[in-house]
């Protein structure tokens, strides 16, 4: 019989939090890069914009005059952000034994359950849901089968 391999239900809370907010950072990262692909240098090290330079005709003894139009101002620059992520996961529980002697017992979930358990026995098989909500990293809650188990705090907060 395989070994099962055991993790603690929070580590995986926060491995999917923690990869949420990489893939904003990420989003982040990107948009400053676009953004500086708009930029250059002036001649004391400071950025400006990018432009297209061009000499317009005006009515007049002027004559011509040029006209500035910074690149920045043809494309909109939206700020991409990731609000809602959602992970669901077919689960069965069981009852484990204490870790310590006169402790509690535990309770395993099998991800990806199938509905035969151990020994043939038919096991309910459950819905879980873990959704992170709102500009991320953010908060979220964990539901059981469409039924609200947990809040879950902003990962700064706890």
């Amino acid at each position: 019989m395989a070994r099962r391999r055991t993790a603690r239900f929070d580590d995986l809370i926060d491995a999917l939090q923690s990869e949420v907010a990489r893939a904003q950072r990420s989003i982040d990262a990107r948009h400053q890069g676009r953004l500086q692909q708009l930029l250059d240098l002036d001649g004391q090290g400071g950025a400006e914009a990018l432009s297209y330079v061009f000499q317009v005709k005006v009515p007049g003894p002027g004559g011509e005059r040029s006209l500035r139009l910074p690149l920045m101002t043809l494309r909109p620059h939206l700020q991409h952000r990731l609000t809602m992520a959602s992970l669901e996961l077919k689960t069965s529980f069981e009852e484990v034994p204490p870790s310590t002697r006169g402790g509690p017992p535990g309770l395993a979930a099998a991800i990806g359950a199938s509905e035969a358990g151990r020994k043939g026995l038919r096991r309910a098989v459950h819905r879980l849901r873990i959704a992170l909500f709102g500009p991320q990293p953010g908060a979220g809650e964990i539901a059981l089968d469409d039924r609200p188990l947990r809040r879950l705090p902003p990962p700064e907060s706890r």
